[in-house]
This record gives structure tokens, C-alpha cells and sequence, in this order.
């Protein structure tokens, strides 16, 4: 079953992560952040007080370092947020680092290995 106001919550999610996107391509905080990232998922809280922002940096090795700034700055994005976005309440933003491709670059390097492709492929070349 569906969870009540799950379409408002993607709706929301993905308004801030637009904003925020528009926000760093613009420049904004660019001094202050070393490294590229992107931005994979907001997923606010229920009462939209607080929302994750999932961020995953271009070179892994950075991805936590950068998610650290991120949160130290995340009073002054926050007050940016307020102003170029269009919701009645800002969220407090956590920044966390998501190691989904990561995960699936290494599942990906264990299915190709030589001992799990026999068991895969029919025959076990």
C-alpha cells in the first residue's frame, strides 16, 4: 500500500533538489567546496523539517570529504535554499554520501571475475 502523501514528498524532494542543483551549477558555495558531486536524491522528513540530501562526488575517493563541507556549510545553503526556492518551510539539509554506484561498479567487477563467470555462464566456459 501506498504511504500517504508520498507524491507530495517526491514533489518536495524534488523541488529542493533542483534548487540546490541550479544553486552549486550557478557558483554559488564553489570557494568553499572542493570537488565535483552530484546530487542523486532529497528525501525530506514527514513534516518537511529536515530533508537528506544523498550526494555522490565524481572521483569516490573525495566523497566523504565532501559531504563533511557540504554539512559544515549547511546553515548558509540553507538560508540560499529559502531564498531561490518556493516553499513555505526550509528544511534543515543532512548531507549524506550514497555509495550506490560504487557498490554496483564492484558488483559489476565481481560478476566479470574469473571465478564467478563459470557459475553464470551455461556450460561454465
Amino acid at each position: 500500500m501506498k504511504a500517504a502523501g508520498s507524491k507530495r514528498h517526491f514533489q518536495i524532494g524534488e523541488g529542493i533538489k533542483r534548487a540546490l542543483m541550479k544553486m552549486f551549477r550557478e557558483g554559488r558555495f564553489e570557494h568553499e567546496i572542493r570537488g565535483m558531486f552530484s546530487i542523486l536524491e532529497v528525501r525530506p522528513s514527514k513534516g518537511y523539517e529536515h530533508a537528506c540530501v544523498f550526494v555522490a562526488a565524481l572521483d569516490p575517493a573525495n566523497t566523504d570529504s565532501i559531504v563533511a563541507r557540504l554539512n559544515e556549510l549547511g546553515g548558509g545553503i540553507r538560508r540560499e535554499l529559502a531564498r531561490v526556492a518556493n516553499l513555505r518551510t526550509t528544511p534543515v539539509l543532512v548531507f549524506m554520501a550514497d555509495h550506490t554506484l560504487e557498490r554496483a561498479a564492484r558488483l559489476g567487477e565481481l560478476l566479470d571475475s574469473d571465478d564467478v563467470r563459470p557459475d553464470l555462464v551455461p556450460g561454465g566456459e
